[in-house]
């Protein structure tokens, strides 16, 4: 009877020390729940950088639905504001199959935007691995960006 509750305290004890290794699972890595639907108006994107800042930053915001442009400050404000690709994909996965999004960066001109922020697109190859990441999972990109020569 001894070596029995020997062996279970120490099956008891060896599993909780085999647990104790693993880390804990991080909440950002927990799955995304997706949207049932796709929005009425669809979905503005929009990308900046930060003058001395080398990473990308973005905002995916409701289409207002009319002609209206969104404010400089209303797109970058902490709320809004994206940080990186990675948690643009994120943000991304919760949208419904199907959603539609818009990436052009057009905002109202008659404001400017805060001090050192710069609304331009990410080089090509984030172009192209966020263009290949919404085809996968079903989000129908829509990229309007000039033709600009330089």
């Amino acid at each position: 009877m001894r070596r029995l509750a020997f062996f279970v305290l120490l099956a008891l004890f060896a599993t909780t020390a085999i647990s104790a290794d693993q880390p804990a699972p991080d909440k950002d890595d927990a799955p995304v729940q997706r949207a049932a639907r796709p929005s009425l108006t669809g979905m503005e994107l929009f990308s900046w950088h930060v003058k001395g800042d080398e990473g990308w930053h973005f905002a995916l915001l409701p289409a207002p639905g009319t002609d209206k442009l969104k404010a400089a400050e209303d797109v970058v404000a902490k709320e809004n504001a994206i940080d990186g690709v990675a948690a643009l994909k994120k943000k991304l996965a919760a949208l419904a199959l199907n959603e539609k999004v818009g990436w052009f960066n057009m905002l109202d001109k008659s404001t400017q935007p805060p001090e050192g922020v710069f609304f331009d697109f990410p080089p090509k190859d984030v172009m192209k691995e966020l263009e290949l990441y919404c085809s996968v999972m079903k989000i129908r990109l829509n990229i309007f960006q000039a033709n600009t020569k330089k």
